[in-house]
């Protein structure tokens, strides 16, 4: 038997691809010709970023670049820096991607190792693991209306992932080291990290702030060449254009500090007391849209048998986004030879969920003076966790707001992190869809009032569907306010 139907389809961002890439990379490195010649090595240091994820065809090309940032004696003993840039991509093959796909992609770096040739050049192995996540356009069908049926429609929060984005932010800025400073003999390293700040969205732009902290570490023009350490912090912000997004999506964004690159000036006194920091902020955007659906998940046709049939809408759910600050404590083995921290640095790498926990690793590198008044450069990792309560998964953003150390007997370093946190948690959920219904050729003639024993904790619905009558209809006759049974009671079923 024929009867008049229509049919709709459920659409989503769903991750078709999810993959871990492990990066090794060989770097042969001159020195300039401005760079003293390399006598021992203090510090050799490889920081990665992303600078754009790209899907051409049924292939996603990533594009990364590599700082490394090397600092030195040289023959005569006095320190030295010298920075060099490197670029690399990654290809991964993917097929059936539509017009619609985009990618998510993020690196964290794992070590660098070093090999001084010769006075003038260096080789560097760096390893880093870039991970990449490539959303598309999946489709559920589903049945809209049909004639003579009773649906059920379902309302339900949903989280959509809808772009992502890839920006820089550049910055140049001028400072002062203290006055009462010695003047500058030669920059010998720097660290920085970024804070997020306030992120907003409007209809196809997003704004993004944060503030930059930045430490450089230098020799003052002295005979004894001592090594100090200026502060300095600033703000960065950009409006990015972002195509579709609206303003009540949501944005989480991952901020960190890209190349930096620093030289001495005079000042108008004639002292070389001047910083001059020039580089960039990498903000790794994901965008997320929440939607209050209608979902038709399950129906009867009145006065006949049906044949329904079903198909699975995976989905977010439940979507909340949290925000917080977080202290964390943490120990990180240094060596007992150690007596002076000159410089520490403070990374967050490979962010995930495990078991309703978001987990992070941290990453510390320092610069320290052992006993024998040698400057050595260490790195120690740690991990930091946090609970995501009720949910199961999450995209999330970590920021580091600041922190402290002390350097205990032991040779431990002792930090304390005060953390920003920006998570969108939620949960995923399988679905069933009506996708279609089918009449039996019978009809079913039930008396005009039936007397039925339900059960405690019984849908209104399933008794309905079983009786070919009518949720609302039975709700009246038998005074009922919920959508279920609270306990064990006999019921008025009306025919319709």
């Amino acid at each position: 038997m024929d009867i008049q139907k229509d049919y709709s389809c459920l659409e989503r961002n769903a991750a078709v691809l999810s993959k871990n890439l492990d990066i090794e990379s060989d770097y042969q490195e001159a020195l300039p010709a401005y760079c003293d010649d390399i006598y021992k090595v203090v510090k050799c240091l490889a920081r990665s970023s992303i600078v754009s994820t790209e899907i051409n065809y049924n292939e996603v090309k990533i594009h990364a670049k590599c700082e490394i940032c090397l600092t030195y004696f040289n023959e005569n003993s006095n320190l030295c820096y010298a920075d060099f840039e490197e670029e690399f991509s990654k290809t991964v093959n993917i097929e059936n991607l539509s017009d619609s796909a985009f990618a998510v992609s993020a690196v964290s770096d794992k070590y660098t190792n070093f090999r001084v040739i010769n006075q003038r050049r260096i080789d560097i192995h760096s390893s880093a693991s870039v991970s990449v996540t490539v959303f598309d356009k999946v489709k559920c069908p589903s049945i809209s209306s049909c004639e003579g049926s009773k649906l059920r429609v379902d309302k339900i929060k949903t989280a959509d992932i809808i772009a992502s984005d890839i920006s820089k932010i550049e910055f140049d800025e001028e400072f002062m080291i203290p006055a009462d400073s010695q003047p500058i003999k030669r920059i010998i390293s720097h660290t920085a990290f970024a804070t997020l700040g306030e992120t907003k969205i409007i209809k196809d732009k997003a704004l993004i702030k944060a503030v930059v902290s930045l430490s450089v570490l230098y020799t003052t023009d002295t005979a004894d060449e001592e090594i100090l350490k200026s502060d300095y912090s600033f703000n960065v912000s950009k409006i990015i254009d972002v195509t579709g997004i609206e303003d009540n999506d949501i944005v989480i964004s991952t901020i960190s500090v890209g190349n930096v690159y620093l030289k001495s000036k005079v000042s108008s006194g004639d002292k070389m007391n001047v910083i001059d920091a020039f580089g960039e902020v990498n903000v790794n955007s994901i965008f997320i849209r929440e939607n209050e659906q209608d979902i038709i998940t399950d129906g009867y046709i009145l006065n006949r048998h049906s044949d329904c049939s079903y198909s699975d809408y995976n989905c977010l759910v439940g979507g909340s986004r949290l925000t917080d600050t977080r202290l964390v404590n943490l120990s990180f083995d240094l060596s007992a030879e150690v007596k002076e921290i000159k410089e520490a640095s403070v990374s967050f790498s490979s962010i995930n969920v495990r078991g309703s926990k978001l987990v992070a690793k941290v990453n510390v590198n320092s610069v320290c003076v052992t006993n024998n008044d040698t400057l050595s450069s260490y790195s120690s990792n740690g991990e930091i966790e946090f609970n995501l309560q009720d949910y199961e998964d999450a995209i999330a953003s970590l920021s580091l707001q600041s922190f402290d150390y002390t350097l205990n007997q032991n040779g431990k370093l002792d930090m304390r992190l005060n953390i920003g946190i920006d998570i969108y948690a939620f949960n995923n959920a399988n679905i069933k869809v009506l996708s279609d219904i089918e009449p039996q050729e019978d009809f079913i003639n039930y008396p005009s009032l039936t007397v039925y024993f339900g059960k405690e904790s019984e849908s209104l619905w399933d008794i309905a569907k079983s009786f070919s009558s009518d949720v609302d209809l039975i709700s009246r006759e038998n005074n009922l306010n919920e959508s279920t049974l609270s306990s064990n009671q006999v019921l008025i079923i009306p025919r319709v």
